[in-house]
């Protein structure tokens, strides 16, 4: 990876959790030709096939395949824990974190993520929830401690030390426990023998995010995206990149997703913003799903018609939150790039 590809990963994405939830929940699968294979459980089934996956370029050199799972015939994608864990570290390398590892572990109905640095995660697949130990020391480069290592710096006269020095490679504590609750938002981890699933775009909110990445999912691909990367959409037209998500020409737009995926977009979204908009105290936003359905939004949020919910979620951004760090990153590969268009007038 050279420098100025890693730099160009590097750069900010403006209101990295609003791009990822008006682009990322708007996704769905398609019944296509690639193959897929299905198993009976007495509690549901698995399906899953293979899809390419786009590392930031659309280029063969980054470019591979992942088995994407969907559950009781519905539409919304998972990931398997360890191509999770898989992908997640190639990103952050690729990111500029040489450094980034962890390791697996499982137990019973969890599943652990345990850095080297002693931060830690823990899926709870019996609960549906999410515990870090230090959400943004796990998010951390692994020459981050959670200690503090100090030694004397000099003596005063009297044999006393006057101070002590932190040592370079040291760091504070970078804030707080924090159990996510995914399931009070209807949110489901998959467990089922020695498979442990988590939806495609959770993990997008939850571990991409706060590093600028997104994953994006198109029913047919699965691209993990930094706008400083590959964009999908310059002044000249489509990228590659975006030809690839939106269709050549646009074509994917006009199509509708399936109403379970429409009911997870929605209920993402609303766990996304509860959990990582730095500004919902200043609003005094305390749900931000009460907050879609005092504007009479909640409906609109819901349609298969995904571009009822980008206009929803793009009139709550410019006009609710109206803050200098959130936007509309652009609407969903269902909606098509032009309706941004309509969108943007609009705004105007």
């Amino acid at each position: 990876m050279n420098k100025k590809f890693r730099k160009s990963l590097c750069a900010a994405i403006a209101g990295a959790v609003l791009l990822t939830s008006s682009v990322g929940t708007s996704v769905t699968a398609y019944a296509d030709s690639t193959s897929t294979s299905v198993s009976q459980t007495k509690t549901f089934k698995i399906a899953h096939k293979k899809v390419k996956t786009y590392l930031f370029k659309s280029t063969p050199e980054y470019t591979t395949e992942m088995p994407v799972y969907f559950f009781d015939s519905g539409t919304v994608p998972y990931f398997r824990i360890e191509d999770f864990a898989s992908l997640y570290r190639t990103a952050m390398i690729m990111g500029g974190l040489t450094d980034f590892d962890f390791e697996l572990t499982t137990e019973g109905e969890k599943v652990t993520f345990q850095k080297n640095n002693g931060f830690y995660v823990d899926f709870n697949f019996a609960d549906d929830t999410i515990y870090f130990f230090d959400y943004n020391g796990f998010l951390s480069s692994d020459n981050q401690n959670i200690m503090d290592i100090v030694v004397p710096s000099w003596k005063a006269e009297d044999g006393t030390y006057s101070y002590i020095k932190t040592l370079g490679t040291a760091t504070v504590r970078y804030g707080s426990h924090i159990t996510m609750d995914l399931g009070a938002y209807g949110i489901k981890l998959r467990h089922r023998g020695d498979g442990f699933y988590i939806p495609l775009q959770t993990i997008s909110d939850v571990f991409f995010a706060p590093n600028q990445f997104n994953l994006l999912y198109n029913g047919r691909s699965v691209i993990l995206y930094s706008g400083g990367a590959e964009p999908l959409v310059t002044e000249e037209g489509y990228t590659d990149l975006g030809k690839i998500y939106y269709g050549k020409n646009g074509k994917y737009a006009g199509k509708e997703i399936g109403k379970d995926l429409a009911e997870y977009s929605y209920n993402e979204l609303c766990f996304a913003m509860d959990h990582l908009y730095g500004l919902k105290a200043n609003h005094n936003i305390d749900s931000f799903a009460e907050l879609v359905e005092q504007r009479g939004f909640s409906l609109l949020m819901t349609e298969t018609d995904t571009r009822s919910s980008d206009y929803a979620l793009y009139q709550l951004i410019h006009e609710n939150l109206d803050d200098q760090h959130s936007t509309f990153g652009m609407p969903s590969y269902a909606s098509g790039i032009k309706f941004g268009d309509t969108l943007y007038k609009h705004k105007e």
